[in-house]
């Protein structure tokens, strides 16, 4: 684990003067997200296009006008609710209507905790689970050609999915989208296990990429205080003197999250909050899981036919 200090000193190295680096958020206008597009912001002193995307403008505004004349000059948001796949096909179009044809890095951090029962969309998906992983997949694949363009270009191409690495379970393949044994533990698993698959299939089909499964630990954000559950939020107030005990704050994990995404390779890696790299650790992916869950998903983001 570095200590957070070296986190930050290492960060703040990281030459990009030979070109100007172009860094998307999806779901940056809070939180770990949020936390992460400022300290690159300060790390690259402000030469650098910042994408934001998430569903609060408000929010992204406000962040936006607090960073330095810089970078508030190359920054945008783009505004989606990223529970329906529809959404996020206008926002790929937006993004790539605003010239964006090359990304350097893109973290993606979007959150929903499970609610009670399922909740259903218009679209057949789970809120909970197309925000945290169908989401997630649809952006990444959308944006794999900006991605491909910087690595041809000998410029950095990382992907960073925020969630939990090494704290999935074994997944259903008969129940692929949770539509059967739906639970907040179960849930919670399978959209860690997915994510990791995920992962896994995007780094076997674009092997000059990094990817990166990210678990940050224990962060101080609100996102048990939305929570869709009672249950969860009634147990976060509860534990909330102990939670406060042992929580990293979001710019301290925004470090260690940036330390690990510089240190990736190409291919998956998996991290913990301490920025550790946990290899293969608690993996519940097979080559068919892999395989199948793929095909579920193509379908279900109605992405059948993309490149």
């Amino acid at each position: 684990m570095p200590a957070l200090t070296t986190a930050r000193s290492f960060n703040a190295s990281q030459d990009s003067s030979s070109y100007l680096p172009v860094a998307v958020f999806i779901g940056g206008t809070a939180g770990i997200g949020r936390a992460m597009a400022e300290a690159f912001v300060r790390h690259t002193n402000g030469r650098v296009r910042v994408i934001i995307v998430g569903r609060n403008a408000t929010a992204a505004a406000e962040m936006i006008a607090a960073l330095p004349l810089a970078a508030r000059e190359r920054a945008e948001f783009v505004k989606c609710d990223m529970s329906l796949m529809r959404n996020i096909d206008v926002a790929l179009s937006e993004l790539a209507g605003r010239g964006i044809t090359k990304i350097n890095y893109l973290i993606v951090s979007s959150g929903l905790l499970p609610a009670n029962g399922r909740q259903e969309t218009d679209e057949g998906l789970d809120r909970t689970i197309a925000v945290v992983y169908y989401g997630r997949w649809k952006f990444i694949h959308g944006l794999q050609d900006a991605l491909s363009a910087a690595v041809a270009a000998g410029e950095p191409a990382k992907v960073m999915s925020v969630l939990a690495a090494g704290e999935g379970g074994p997944i259903d393949l008969d129940d692929l989208g949770v539509k059967k044994n739906y639970s907040l533990m179960n849930v919670t698993r399978t959209d860690a296990t997915y994510n990791d698959l995920m992962l896994e299939k995007f780094a076997q089909l674009h092997s000059e990429v990094s990817f990166v499964h990210a678990y940050p630990g224990v962060v101080h954000t609100n996102v048990a205080v939305n929570s869709q559950s009672w249950l969860l939020t009634m147990i976060y107030y509860l534990l909330y003197p102990v939670v406060m005990l042992v929580a990293r704050s979001p710019e301290d994990c925004a470090e260690l999250m940036w330390y690990a995404v510089h240190h990736s390779g190409k291919g998956l890696a998996r991290v913990n909050g301490k920025g550790d790299d946990i290899g293969m650790k608690n993996w519940y992916g097979t080559e068919e899981s892999v395989e199948r869950l793929w095909e579920h998903t193509l379908d279900a983001t109605k992405s059948r036919g993309a490149a």
